[in-house]
C-alpha cells in the first residue's frame, strides 16, 4: 500500500530495487485509475490469465487443439496461483502468446508490438526475440514489412524505457540488469533455479 513496513530480520529488497523492466510499473499505474475494488492489480493479472486462452486461439491449428491448449494455459496451476497472489507473469505470458499468435496470423507489426510489450513486462521474453526473428525471416517477407515491424518493436520499447532512462538511467541499469541479474534472490517456481 506504499507504507514502509516495520523492520524485520529479513529485509525486503524489493522496497529498494525494482528488479524488473518498467513494463509492470506502467500498467500498474494506469490500472490504479480503475474504480475500486477492481483497481487491485490482481484483477488485471486475472484478466490476463483468462486472456491467455483467447490468445492461443490466434494460432493456426485445428480448433480442438487450440481449445485444449488454451484451456491448459489459462487453467495452469502456476498462472491461477499467480492471479490469486498477484504474481505478474500472466501479463507477460499473454503478450508473448499474442506476439506469436499475431505472427502466425501475418499481423507482423502488431506481433512486434506485442513482443516489445512482453519484454517490457518481463525480462524472460528476451529469449523469444531470436525465435521471433527467425520466424519472420523464414516467411520471406519483403523488406518494407520487416522494417515496419522492427520500427514498431523499437518504438514500443523506447516508449516504455524512455521515461525511466530520462529519470535515472543509472538506477534503471543498476536495478534491472546489475542487481536483477546478479544478486536478486528469486523465490518461486518454474525457472527460478536457473
Amino acid at each position: 500500500d506504499g507504507s514502509v513496513p516495520p523492520p524485520t530480520a529479513r529485509p525486503q529488497v524489493a522496497l529498494e530495487h525494482f528488479a524488473y523492466f518498467p513494463g509492470t510499473a506502467l500498467p500498474a499505474a494506469a490500472w490504479s485509475f480503475v474504480p475500486s475494488p477492481f483497481d487491485d492489480y490482481r484483477v488485471l493479472v486475472l484478466l490476463a490469465t483468462i486472456g491467455c486462452f483467447f490468445a492461443v486461439l490466434l494460432f493456426d491449428a485445428p480448433l480442438p487443439w487450440r481449445l485444449a491448449v488454451g484451456a491448459a494455459v489459462a487453467a495452469s496451476p502456476l498462472l491461477v496461483r499467480g492471479a490469486w497472489f498477484g504474481t505478474a507473469d500472466a501479463t507477460g505470458i499473454l503478450a508473448l502468446l499474442l506476439a506469436f499468435g499475431l505472427l502466425a496470423r501475418s499481423r507482423y507489426a502488431w506481433a512486434a508490438v506485442a513482443l516489445a510489450a512482453a519484454i517490457l513486462l518481463k525480462q524472460f521474453a528476451l529469449v523469444a526475440v531470436p525465435f521471433f526473428a527467425v520466424m519472420l525471416l523464414a516467411r520471406g517477407l519483403p523488406r518494407p514489412v520487416l522494417v515496419r515491424s522492427a520500427v514498431a518493436f523499437v518504438a514500443v520499447l523506447a516508449a516504455g524505457f524512455l521515461p525511466f532512462l530520462v529519470a535515472d538511467a543509472g538506477a534503471l541499469w543498476r536495478d534491472t540488469i546489475s542487481y536483477g541479474a546478479d544478486t536478486y534472490r528469486i523465490l518461486g517456481y518454474g525457472l527460478s533455479a536457473l
